[in-house]
């Protein structure tokens, strides 16, 4: 999993055996060590589509919530570029199967 952030977006780029798993499982999970704690990474499903930060305890969260419908639609999407889009008023907020390593067939318009 990588994760770009910039001022106005935040970008969740996974891999294709990365989306499998979180379908399967419902989360996926990747802890960084940094400067002497833990930056967390996680997205999961949930009822609230929606990007958080949260801290305790010496580990850092970045987490990513999108519903079982998103969820499905980015697995059934095939290639795409753009991925999925999740709203969010002040920031742009996608998760990508990045198309290098995806065997899916291209998404059709």
């Amino acid at each position: 999993m990588n994760v770009k952030i910039a001022e106005d977006a935040v970008v969740f780029k996974i891999t294709e055996t990365e989306l499998n798993a979180l379908s399967s499982k419902g989360t996926l999970d990747c802890d960084i060590p940094l400067g002497g704690g833990l930056f967390a990474l996680s997205i999961g499903a949930g009822a609230e589509p929606g990007v958080a930060l949260h801290g305790a305890d010496g580990v850092t969260t970045l987490s990513l919530t999108v519903s079982a419908g998103q969820l499905g639609e980015l697995r059934d999407m095939g290639k795409n570029r753009d991925g999925l889009r999740i709203d969010h008023p002040d920031l742009d907020i996608r998760l990508q199967v990045d198309m290098r390593r995806d065997s899916r067939p291209r998404a059709t318009p």
